[in-house]
């Protein structure tokens, strides 16, 4: 009997999905049992439906403001973790100090756990030797495709440079990140209008598709296939750099729109105040500018921001007018 131990970082939304399929896949087999899931912080029902709301009234605004905006699928409704840990009979676990490569963590999966199969959905530390020592096979997905789009928000990036789909891969874990032989992998085209999160459901529900297969794949112990071609690591400090812009004027125009396609807002400094925009808009060289929120690009384009945090620029001046009284 393989004992599976899911690790992520919080079971909301793509984690949500593949949680889900990975336990409809297991009460249909007699050789695999879910033992636990391993979640970095402590999380509960209430603050999944307030994180659930959160994107919900996000993106209502956004489409209130902007008919561009609209999603084509609707974020997941969260589900009760400890109601599905009771009806599975499978145990929540909390690592000391959210670490999961915590010694006595690690102490307590060797001596009483025991579980054979790791599934990473979305867990955002790197195993160590030691974690990765306590099972026979283990595995993450990843919402990229390997070896060109390793490391975090890989979905933007691909959008960022103009990829013409996008993709993911179920790859063994090694002690380096988003190294490790692939098993299985999909793609789905980027459609014209798709936002970042369309594109991660689409990809969240193709892969659902091919667990049963990944547990057969990792119980028959099959080594995969060695990543090939070109490859780049993503970090976290990437995405945040690439989203600041310092300088607007340093440029072009079209560069910081495809920024602002793929990363959904950039942090500018205009005249020396920093702004969140979620959209920016071009004006022609004949019409009057009034006001600061203006700069000129690397190519010689005038523009404005025409969304803050996703309000429209008159209403965020009015509530900036509000706070400053």
């Amino acid at each position: 009997m393989h004992k599976v131990l899911i690790f992520t970082r919080n079971p909301f939304f793509v984690p949500a999905l593949l949680i889900k399929a990975t336990l409809e896949a297991i009460v249909n087999r007699e050789d695999v049992e879910l033992v636990g899931i391993c979640i970095e912080k402590p999380t509960n029902f209430y603050q999944q439906i307030y994180r659930y709301l959160q994107i919900f009234l996000k993106r209502k605004i956004k489409s209130f403001f902007d008919s561009n905006q609209k999603h084509l699928y609707r974020v997941p409704l969260p589900f009760n973790l400890l109601r599905l840990a009771h009806r599975y009979n499978f145990q929540i676990f909390f690592p000391p100090e959210g670490k999961i490569n915590h010694p006595g963590f690690i102490n307590e999966l060797k001596a009483e756990i025991k579980p054979t199969i790791a599934l990473s959905y979305f867990c955002m530390q790197k195993f160590s030797p030691p974690l990765l020592e306590v099972f026979e096979h283990k595995a993450n997905y990843h919402n990229g495709l390997l070896p060109k789009f390793r490391g975090l928000e890989s979905t933007q990036w691909s959008v960022y440079h103009g990829e013409k789909e996008t993709g993911f891969a179920f790859h063994k874990m090694t002690e380096n990140f988003d190294e490790g032989p692939i098993l299985i992998e999909g793609r789905v085209p980027m459609k014209p209008r798709a936002r970042i999160l369309d594109l991660e459901y689409e990809k969240a529900i193709l892969a659902t598709k091919y667990i049963p297969q990944l547990l057969n794949m990792l119980i028959n112990n099959d080594p995969g296939k060695p990543q090939e071609g070109e490859s780049q690591y993503f970090s976290q400090m990437d995405g945040l750099e690439i989203r600041k812009i310092a300088d607007p004027s340093e440029h072009s125009s079209t560069e910081l729109v495809r920024r602002l396609k793929a990363f959904d807002y950039l942090d500018i400094n205009i005249d020396g105040n920093w702004h969140k925009i979620t959209k920016l808009e071009t004006i022609s060289s004949s019409t009057k500018v009034q006001g600061k929120l203006h700069f000129r690009t690397s190519d010689g384009m005038i523009m404005r921001p025409a969304r803050f945090n996703y309000l429209p620029r008159t209403m965020y001046q009015i509530l900036n007018l509000v706070r400053q009284r």
